[in-house]
């Protein structure tokens, strides 16, 4: 239910409709997953910036590495 409204872009209602559910039920969903995929670990920080390409190329691959180091932990 939640990828259909986060990912495909239905609507909450026509999700709930289609699914048999409430409305209640896709929202409460969508907010669990969408919550998961914002979670920042402790000791990290979300950052947005407009950058010159590249020094976003290095802040990606900064971010790539962090995520492979988070990974090997888990």
């Amino acid at each position: 239910m939640a990828r259909a409204v986060l990912v495909d872009g239905e609507a909450q209602s026509a999700v709930a409709k289609r699914e048999g559910v409430s409305r209640n039920a896709v929202c409460l969903a969508v907010n669990r997953i969408w919550n998961a995929h914002s979670e920042v670990p402790e000791g990290f920080e979300r950052v947005t910036a407009i950058l010159p390409k590249h020094k976003a190329f290095l802040v990606r691959q900064w971010q790539r590495e962090a995520v492979e180091r988070l990974d090997a932990k888990r």
